[in-house]
Parts: structure tokens; C-alpha cells; sequence
């Protein structure tokens, strides 16, 4: 199999000097695996070949990177540079609340009690490409306080 974490391509630092930086991203390389094993498990179904030559082979494993969160003063600097514009409104209340960015854009005008200063929050959900029906269940909320 060819090694695809060794790919690189030159890129820009933020110093402006260039610099090697992998080709693909780690979720890339691993979609790229799962298509190549589809087409090889199609070709052991169609009698094409007996063995699938990436039936033994482990998908690769995308590495796991600690979450960095904004410090106070970089989230009151985000919020300055956002008044005014149609951003303000929903960073917001995701800074407000901590929500997360598809939590808040899932949010309706009946998912919010302005009066008791809460909000129901849904988890975010895709409808199917085969039903997009809008009388599809909403999953379950929980609440979130405003500060």
C-alpha cells in the first residue's frame, strides 16, 4: 500500500516562509482506504478476484488531537471583532452557553424561552438523502441557562 502519510506539499508558514506539510489530511487518507477496500470487497462479490487483498490490512487510525479552547481574553476579542456584523448574534450565544457550533445552528425560534432565559438544545441531525421529510422526530433536547 502506498504511504500516503509520506505525501507532502509546500506551504506557507505564518512567517511567510515555506515549509513541507502533509499532502492529505489524516481523514482523507482514511476515506481513501475505505473506498479502495468497497471496490476490492465488490470485486471479491463479483467473482472478479477470490481474496480481497485488504481484508487483513487495519484502516488507519486517525490520531486524536486535544481540543484547544479560546482563553477569555481571545473570546472577548472575537466578540469585538464580530459587532455589528450577522456573525454577533450566534457566537454570542455559543460563547455565552458553550454550545457547540451545530447545537446552535440546529436551534429554532421554539427552542428558545426568551422569558425564562433558556434554550432547548437539540442535538444537530442530517435527514436521509432518501427522505427529506420535514415530519421527520426532532431528537431529544436538553436545556441550557443563559448566564
Amino acid at each position: 500500500m502506498i504511504e500516503l502519510r509520506k505525501k507532502t506539499k509546500t506551504a506557507l508558514s505564518p512567517t511567510g516562509q515555506p515549509v513541507q506539510v502533509p499532502a492529505l489530511a489524516e481523514s482523507t487518507i482514511q476515506r481513501i482506504f475505505s473506498v479502495v477496500r468497497l471496490v476490492l470487497d465488490g470485486a471479491v462479490r463479483d467473482g472478479l478476484i477470490a481474496k480481497s487483498p485488504a481484508a487483513n490490512i487495519k484502516p488507519p487510525a486517525i490520531p486524536t488531537k486535544e481540543a484547544r479552547f479560546l482563553s477569555s481574553a481571545e473570546v472577548s476579542r472575537l466578540l469585538a471583532e464580530v459587532r455589528g456584523t450577522r456573525y454577533e448574534a450566534i457566537l454570542t450565544f455559543i460563547a455565552a452557553t458553550g454550545v457547540r457550533k451545530g447545537e446552535a445552528l440546529a436551534l429554532t425560534w421554539r427552542d428558545i424561552d426568551f422569558a425564562g432565559n433558556r434554550s432547548r438544545s437539540v442535538q444537530p441531525w442530517r435527514a436521509s438523502r432518501a427522505s427529506s421529510s420535514p415530519a421527520a422526530p426532532r431528537p431529544p433536547a436538553r436545556a441550557e441557562r443563559f448566564p
